[in-house]
């Protein structure tokens, strides 16, 4: 089961589909080796914050909360290449990943017109709306190619 989530889902996914099966967590012994690179790279492109909120938080130091997602997913052979980073907490880079936030053609900031917060509290999704990314990329822009496959593949909205 690892190797097919692996194969077919980014990371941040495997938790939600894992449960959705009924499976336990199991390990993984076959999955393409991911470049330490890409990871350095991209957060340091969009300065160790989320270009969704510019949330930026260090812990002993270290920047924390903070993840290097790709564009077009990593299991579907998307390339670890700056291009097709982006720097997101936690919770947007899942909602990214589940296609509930996209990047329009201007690169403002689109919420799934499917999805709908249940409860008030912290700052809903969809204030983040037609918003342009909180924090730029310092040199290197996401690539257009990538974020056409991403609408294309997981942004459950209309653009």
């Amino acid at each position: 089961m690892d190797a097919i989530l692996h194969e077919w889902w980014p990371e941040t996914l495997h938790g939600d589909i894992r449960e959705d099966l009924g499976l336990d967590r199991l390990d993984s012994r076959r999955r393409r080796q991911r470049d330490q690179q890409f990871t350095i790279d991209v957060l340091e492109n969009f300065r160790y914050s989320c270009a969704f909120c510019g949330f930026h938080a260090v812990l002993n130091g270290q920047p924390t909360g903070i993840d290097a997602a790709h564009v077009q997913w990593h299991a579907l052979s998307g390339p670890d290449e700056v291009e097709n980073g982006i720097a997101l907490c936690k919770l947007h880079h899942w909602a990214f990943d589940k296609g509930i936030i996209g990047i329009d053609n201007e690169d403002r900031i689109c919420i799934a017109d499917v999805f709908v917060a249940q409860q008030d509290g912290g700052l809903p999704l969809e204030s983040l709306a037609k918003r342009p990314l909180a924090v730029q990329p310092r040199n290197k822009t996401i690539g257009e190619r990538f974020l056409v496959w991403h609408r294309s593949n997981v942004y459950l909205g209309a653009l």
